[in-house]
């Protein structure tokens, strides 16, 4: 009988604790991104966007929380592909994404109001829009990026539009507002070709303010 009153002394605490430390913060979050992509590419370079969010952050306890939410991210990258005569192509991708993460995040108090924070955790994104241009000069033909138009004569050209991955972040947060780096790194294969892998990373830097 003891160790049940204990146990439910315990469990009343800490869900006493639990309620009062509970808190959910709806905002908004906009910057600038770097993509590129790995894999079975040639001449593969990154290219530079952009990426706005409308975030939640539930801190289920003190300092502790949970962070997701809907992201856009301008993604894409340069790269060259084989032409019908066995050259190199260049190639120009854009990719659109929207993109929600659910990391786990743990902040440190610094001062005052000033909070920092580190987070991890997993995401799911989809592609939804973008333009692929192939070749240079006045030989430019254009694809929709993640339509199926890949083939094993123009490999890269035609992308899968699920992707998923792990991302890691860090930031500030002081009264209302918020400045976050983070990087994720994509571990879908996202190339429809047999036998190509190309994957994702993607590095963004925003500024933030929660309601």
């Amino acid at each position: 009988m003891n160790k049940i009153t204990s146990l439910a002394i315990i469990l009343t605490l800490f869900l006493n604790i639990s309620a009062k430390s509970q808190s959910v913060y709806v905002g908004i979050k906009g910057g600038g991104s770097f993509t590129r992509l790995t894999g079975d590419l040639s001449d593969p370079s990154g290219k530079f966007g952009g990426m706005g969010a409308l975030t939640v952050d539930y801190e289920f306890l003190s300092n502790m929380s949970i962070q997701t939410g809907a992201y856009f991210f301008m993604k894409g990258a340069t790269y060259s592909t084989t032409g019908e005569n066995q050259s190199l192509v260049p190639v120009d991708a854009d990719m659109y994404y929207l993109q929600f993460p659910l990391h786990f995040s743990y902040k440190i108090p610094i001062s005052g109001s000033v909070r920092f924070n580190v987070n991890a955790g997993p995401y799911v994104a989809v592609g939804i829009a973008g333009k692929t241009k192939v070749g240079s000069g006045n030989n430019v033909i254009k694809h929709d990026t993640f339509s199926g138009a890949g083939d094993s004569n123009m490999a890269g050209v035609g992308f899968k539009n699920f992707d998923g991955g792990i991302g890691l972040g860090a930031g500030l947060e002081f009264n209302s507002f918020t400045i976050d780096v983070g990087w994720d790194f994509g571990l879908a294969n996202i190339s429809r070709i047999d036998g190509t892998s190309v994957k994702t990373q993607n590095g963004y830097v925003a500024l933030g303010f929660n309601f």
